[in-house]
């Protein structure tokens, strides 16, 4: 599917917010060809519709958020408004084009113009997927083989990764291209969590953060997988190792972590496509997951991130989500001295693909498998 860009406006060529929804209608996440037609309609709508302008407006004034960040959740607002304010039994199917999606924003903007501003000004995407907690479980195992592990996670989302963990619950298929297929095999072997601490902004199983956690979580084209994630969601729901902590990490200061979970009590930290929300924050955040660390214990770090140029103890966060690689997992320990080493990089967010990062033989020179001699790369 081509969609050409509407060049009847010219400052759609130099806003970056407009000029993101035109790359995104171009590539869509996912090549989801409904989200190519909403951006489409929308780049038709700004050039009559003074209420998209000033809604815009609105958003660059009140918030701090990037263009990618601003259409990513420009569409799982109308998404929200789609499925639960209208419940429209023709989503998605009969929303294939940019001529039935001008109807449909027509119909958002004269009815929940309201609900849409708020969602832009308040709310941020939560996309929760179990899948990424895979090279998580590999890092856990090589690191604290066969021991009985106390995890916490910042920005759980709607806290699948450690209920999931802790009930070995299995992955999706994985493409493994590291020496020896070892993320493969080290995600592979059961993992032990003696207790976990899930730590977000909102409950995850408050019903209102479901519905929202649902526009959230699948392209539209995705929504046959739903049976799928419901009967996960009633699998993870027997852990009952893990205490869900209600806290924002972003309001954290000098590491003070507002929480229950004692100084020097954790093996790990997992902080999993949470900073790049909050890039100004990412210190103090790592701070505070090391204050709860244990001596040898490890902070997690997965992101649409590379490790900075100028700043060695930082990440940069990049705007490309969909290039190739760009998803990647780093740890810090006191073994990296502090410095995030990149460890894992994933052909795209879902976690399907993986090879090594730079610092992978760096990685795996500090471990042996389990009850194997050591590594060779």
């Amino acid at each position: 599917m081509v969609l050409k860009f509407n060049r009847s406006n010219p400052s759609q060529e130099t806003d970056p917010f407009l000029s993101e929804i035109t790359n995104q209608s171009i590539r869509p996440p996912g090549g989801d060809v409904y989200i190519a037609s909403c951006y489409q309609a929308l780049l038709d709508f700004y050039t009559h519709e003074e209420r998209l302008k000033s809604l815009i407006s609105q958003v660059k004034t009140k918030r701090s958020i990037t263009p990618e960040y601003f259409a990513n959740l420009l569409f799982r607002a109308i998404q929200f408004i789609e499925i639960n304010e209208f419940a429209n039994p023709s989503f998605p199917h009969k929303l294939a084009n940019s001529k039935s999606w001008a109807k449909e924003l027509a119909h958002i903007f004269d009815r929940r113009l309201d609900m849409l501003t708020e969602i832009l000004l308040t709310r941020n995407t939560t996309t929760t997927k179990y899948q990424r907690y895979i090279g998580t479980k590999a890092i856990l195992n090589a690191l604290f083989p066969n021991e009985n592990l106390v995890v916490a996670d910042f920005g759980c989302g709607g806290n699948y990764g450690l209920r999931g963990l802790s009930l070995n619950l299995p992955f999706e298929e994985l493409v493994d291209h590291t020496p020896g297929k070892l993320i493969e095999k080290l995600a592979s072997h059961p993992l032990t969590l003696k207790l976990g601490w899930a730590i977000d902004r909102e409950n995850p199983d408050d019903p209102e953060v479901i519905l929202w956690r649902r526009a959230c979580q699948f392209y539209p084209s995705e929504f046959g997988e739903l049976p799928k994630v419901l009967e996960f969601e009633r699998q993870v729901a027997l852990a009952d190792k893990i205490l869900f902590q209600q806290s924002d990490i972003r309001s954290w200061s000098n590491g003070h972590v507002p929480t229950l979970i004692p100084k020097a009590s954790c093996d790990a930290v997992i902080i999993s496509t949470t900073l790049y929300q909050m890039p100004a924050d990412q210190e103090v955040i790592i701070y505070a997951a090391r204050k709860i660390l244990k001596k040898r214990g490890v902070v997690i770090v997965q992101d649409f991130a590379q490790k900075s140029k100028d700043k060695k103890h930082e990440l940069e966060f990049v705007s490309d989500w969909f290039k190739p690689y760009s998803y990647r997992t780093f740890i810090y320990s006191e073994s990296t001295r502090w410095l995030p080493w990149d460890v894992l990089r994933w052909k795209g967010p879902r976690c399907s693909e993986v090879r090594p990062g730079e610092e992978f033989e760096k990685f795996t020179s500090m471990f042996k498998l389990p009850g194997q001699s050591d590594i060779k790369i």
